[in-house]
This record gives structure tokens, C-alpha cells and sequence, in this order.
């Protein structure tokens, strides 16, 4: 009767490998979570760049002596205007 017992985990077998499941299923949480903040926070710094700071490529002759044709600027977004 004790090689019948004997096929089965011992209860500190069993607590060991309920610890190493509930570890694996935790640091997966912790890891979506982590990645899917990672993913927000750089779409919204994306999305904030180009809203508030456009890349522009000038084309043409008309910014010279400043820029040339072919020059990649960033530029800042303001609604006032100025002659000159």
C-alpha cells in the first residue's frame, strides 16, 4: 500500500508549485501592465509632438539665406504673426 502513496506529490511538493504558478501568472500581470502603460504614454508623447511641434521639409528657394531647399525644420505652433 505504500508504493501507491508513494506515486503522489507531498503537500510541500504541491505548495512549492502553487507558489512558482501563482509567481509566473503574477509577473504576467505586472508585465501587460507595465507594456501597456509603456504603449499609452508613448503614443500620447507622439501625438503631443506632432500637434505641438510639426516636422516640415522646406521646399524651394524662398527661405534662403536661413534654410536651403531640402532642410528639415521643427517648428513651434504659434498663432501670432509678425512682419519680417
Amino acid at each position: 500500500m505504500s508504493e501507491e502513496n508513494s506515486n503522489f506529490p507531498s503537500a510541500e511538493e504541491i505548495q512549492t508549485e502553487m507558489r512558482r504558478v501563482r509567481y509566473r501568472f503574477r509577473f504576467g500581470q505586472i508585465l501587460r501592465s507595465t507594456l501597456s502603460t509603456v504603449l499609452v504614454v508613448a503614443a500620447l508623447a507622439i501625438l503631443a509632438a506632432s500637434i505641438f511641434l510639426p516636422v516640415l521639409r522646406v521646399t524651394g528657394t524662398s527661405m534662403q539665406p536661413s534654410f536651403e531647399s531640402g532642410d528639415i525644420l521643427v517648428a513651434w505652433r504659434n498663432t501670432e504673426f509678425e512682419p519680417g
